[in-house]
């Protein structure tokens, strides 16, 4: 195998294959990428056995051929390397790699022992933008739990039926929910689990307006726009029945400066601590004020201006949850909804009326 490709696309194109390659394993061959130069190019592929991505880089191809390589370290050549273009030969298991005046020689492994990519037969299909898909994703993957014994919250939940597509991620203390009307509808019903993991190295590579092709199979999701190929098995487990606790009706209202809101929410934090991480939120007719108190460390407290008009209140939550959760809302304006201060409340951001996110108090 000998190829030369330019080596700033070959840079951006390991990225996507290593996004895929596990940082540790016991079988060796995963932590390679899979070299494939063909006539039409060169093809690049990585996996964890649970998420393929495969991409192409245009390529001069003398030699075709196939080889894995370690991922991290050819990874790191390439980037380093004082040159336009990257010249790859291969003899047997062995690299040589050439940019400038720079020569490295690397051994890798027999492509026959690389898992086979998998091909999915799809249930159900999905065509998004890869800018929508980003942005359902960026809106609700925050919210997944990371407690990896929890299979079923650690990921984003994407349902469709008819015309509408729902995302929606939960930790059992905050939920995320995103949603969108499509122009064609989806034959048969979605209800599946997209792995974290796979969510957030999605969320990296999605970058344009031009549309990525979903497909649900009977185990495996596969996301494909022609610049990259992902291929993820579905999380295990089934996931809560999220609509319970979301309450149909509000008796309590509160419009408030989104960022305005942000930036007390994140001053007033500073003076918690890793013991006491939480923030009182003290609600009056037309004011909003935000406190932390903490015993070794001290207190703040800020007010900010707010429309509210009804009895006054108090409720607490963790400052974390919280920023994270207004940081994903759009809109000048947040709009804070609860019935009862012990109880579940709602955020959502003007002008978004498809995207909302529960927050669960903490007891005060």
């Amino acid at each position: 195998m000998k190829f030369t490709c330019d080596r700033k696309e070959l840079v951006d194109a390991l990225a996507i294959a290593q996004g895929a390659v596990p940082p540790k394993s016991t079988l060796a061959i995963l932590g390679n990428i899979l070299f494939v130069a063909e006539a039409d190019g060169l093809e690049l592929t990585g996996t964890n056995i649970d998420l393929w991505a495969r991409t192409k880089v245009a390529a001069e191809v003398a030699d075709k051929g196939a080889l894995t390589l370690p991922a991290r370290r050819f990874v790191e050549i390439a980037r380093h390397l004082d040159a336009d273009e990257v010249e790859v030969a291969v003899e047997g298991t062995q690299a040589t790699v050439k940019g400038g005046r720079a020569t490295f020689k690397l051994m890798g492994l027999d492509a026959a022992d690389y898992p086979v990519f998998p091909e999915v037969a799809p249930e159900q299909t999905l065509t998004l933008s890869q800018d929508t898909l980003k942005t359902l994703i960026k809106k609700t993957l925050f919210a997944a739990a990371e407690d990896v014994t929890r299979y079923a919250l650690n990921g984003v939940c994407i349902q469709a039926e008819g015309n509408e597509v729902r995302f929606v991620a939960t930790d059992g203390y905050r939920l995320a929910h995103a949603s969108l009307k499509t122009e064609i509808e989806i034959g048969g019903i979605v209800d599946v689990i997209l792995p974290s993991k796979a969510a957030a190295e999605l969320a990296k590579v999605l970058a344009d307006e031009e549309p990525v092709e979903i497909a649900f199979g009977e185990n495996h999701i596969s996301f494909d726009c022609g610049r990259f190929h992902f291929v993820t098995r579905q999380a295990e487990g089934k996931f809560p029945p999220y609509r319970e606790v979301i309450p149909q009706s509000f008796e309590k209202e509160v419009r408030v400066g989104r960022n305005f809101f942000l930036d007390v929410v994140d001053r007033v934090a500073l003076m918690c601590d890793e013991n006491n991480r939480q923030i009182i939120i003290n609600v009056s007719k037309d004011q909003l004020e935000v406190e932390a108190k903490t015993a070794e460390v001290g207190e703040a407290r800020e007010p900010l201006p707010c429309v509210y008009d009804g009895e006054e209140f108090k409720v607490s939550y963790n400052p974390a949850f919280l920023h994270e959760i207004v940081a994903s809302l759009e809109g000048d304006d947040l709009i804070y909804q609860l019935n009862d201060p012990g109880k579940q409340g709602s955020f959502r951001g003007t002008g978004d009326e498809n995207h909302f996110c529960i927050l669960m108090p903490i007891k005060i």
